[in-house]
């Protein structure tokens, strides 16, 4: 399809469009150009058409006036005119984008931020389509993340610039007694979208007490039995708690892991060290045993351009709902999506990324430095 759609923009010089529309006027008479694709038989046309899907038959009625005579869809199902609509969400506007709730297009606001979503998109989205939209919203931490908001990050990738959001340059966030902080990051990488998301705690308390962090859909904080808000926790975190209780615990502890359903990747480490301090609780001070937890997820969302991407319905549904033909991670495990895929594929993009970088800076400097030595040599040959 994106082929088709690609005639969109070389037509007429393509197809070799014909004009049907004269003048009388000979200096503005266009020159008659042989088509290559319409100088067939009907017959053969009309066999192309109906093995075309509806969206690059859409595309590629729009070209001419004869193309649209042979290759306009007749009678699209529901599902053919949502088809057609998000493949020409490039050409539609910079303001717009293609929502996959209603089928329609809404406007989007350049300022929308990540963490004010309920605020920030109100006024642009229908409230039909904000009811349909839950299955397309999940927190991490105490961020709330939307399809439509990575999607509109990917708009700005694959069409160019002015046609989506940027990427959010996210600030640290705590919780109000500043014993969690968390720090979001998204890289586009690959022509794939990231997200990674750093969690750092330290706390006076023991581990059971550590408030519902999720991590992903599928693994947060909870340490008893898995609810549908809050799944199940982490390995490392119940053996910590395990250890803490029979007090063997490790004054250092660091791990990898991932999710067995979405492509997640996480990194988990664990300090534990005495601090003389004032405790809240006391009056005095005292020897505490302080630890720290610090969890960094790595989650590959996908191209975001449908929320049906299987990449996208793994990591955004819980373990209780359904996903798309039970796809999930477990099936690719030993493909590119095996444990750790992710966690590589993040550094070795951003290593990538930065090199490319300082190429860029080096050979910026290193042309200026041969303008000035031909300048130099101008000015002496003038002398």
């Amino acid at each position: 399809m994106s082929n088709a759609l690609a005639l969109v923009e070389t037509t007429p010089r393509a197809l070799g469009t014909r004009r049907l529309m004269k003048t009388n006027n000979p200096r503005t008479t266009a020159p008659q150009v042989d088509s290559l694709l319409l100088n067939q038989p009907l017959d053969v046309l009309k066999v192309i058409s109906d093995h075309l899907p509806a969206a690059t038959a859409a595309a590629l009625s729009l070209t001419c006036k004869d193309a649209l005579a042979v290759f306009k869809p007749r009678n699209p199902t529901d599902a053919d005119q949502r088809a057609i609509r998000h493949a020409f969400e490039k050409y539609v506007s910079d303001r717009c984008f293609y929502c996959f709730v209603c089928g329609r297009y809404h406007r989007y606001c350049k300022t929308w931020a990540f963490h004010a979503i309920g605020t920030d998109t109100w006024l642009y989205f229908p409230e039909e389509c904000w009811e349909l939209l839950s299955p397309h919203i999940f927190k991490l931490g105490i961020w709330i993340f939307a399809f439509h908001l990575f999607q509109l990050i990917m708009n700005k990738h694959f069409y160019g610039e002015g046609r989506g959001l940027d990427r959010p340059a996210f600030h640290p966030l705590q919780t109000e007694d500043g014993t969690i902080q968390f720090q979001p990051t998204i890289a586009v990488l690959e022509d794939q979208c990231f997200l990674s998301v750093r969690y750092t705690v330290d706390r006076w308390e023991v581990p059971e007490y550590l408030p519902d962090i999720l991590f992903c859909s599928h693994y947060g904080t909870n340490a008893y039995a898995p609810s549908r808000d809050f799944p199940q926790g982490l390995p490392e975190l119940t053996a910590f708690r395990n250890a803490w209780h029979h007090g063997n615990e490790h004054s250092w502890y660091e791990s990898q892991g991932h999710c067995s359903v979405c492509l997640t990747d996480y990194t988990f480490k664990m300090s534990l060290r005495p601090r003389v301090s004032r405790h809240p609780r006391m009056s005095s001070l005292a020897v505490l045993a302080e630890y720290r937890i610090e969890v960094v997820t790595y989650h590959q969302l996908g191209a975001c351009r449908t929320p049906d991407d299987w990449m996208w319905k793994a990591f955004s549904t819980t373990p209780w709902g359904s996903l798309p033909d039970q796809v999930t991670r477990q099936q690719y495990i030993d493909s590119e999506h095996r444990p750790g895929a992710i966690k590589h594929r993040w550094d070795l993009g951003l290593a990538r990324k930065e090199k490319r970088r300082k190429d860029a800076i080096e050979a910026s400097e290193q042309a200026g430095v041969d303008s000035q030595h031909d300048f130099r040599q101008e000015s002496s040959q003038q002398e």
